[in-house]
């Protein structure tokens, strides 16, 4: 799957970290936000999932506030949370299971 000038396209995913990245010890090494600490649920979004149009599995990660987490849904409320990093990175991330 490539665009017309030969790209494989990028869909947003929307992250948070326990804490923040500009924290000591923050963002990636401090693990994803859970809604508990026994329950794996994070409320990382992404813009398209593999049966709906434009699903890539090359993701644009951007990083928002771990302040808004309760507030985060899906991705109307995970694009409006005030982001720390629009431009975090790409990730090669295939959705094998939803």
């Amino acid at each position: 799957m490539t665009t017309s000038s030969g790209m494989v396209p990028a869909i947003p995913i929307y992250v948070t970290f326990n804490l923040n990245p500009d924290q000591s010890g923050g963002g990636p090494e401090s693990g994803f936000k859970t809604e508990s600490s026994t329950s794996p649920q994070t409320h990382n979004v992404i813009a398209a999932l593999p049966s709906q149009s434009g699903y890539s599995p090359l993701w644009n990660v951007i990083v928002y506030e771990n302040a808004s987490f309760g507030n985060v849904t899906n991705l109307m409320t995970a694009a409006a949370a005030p982001l720390l990093n629009p431009q975090a990175g790409t990730v090669n991330c295939p959705v094998v299971k939803f």
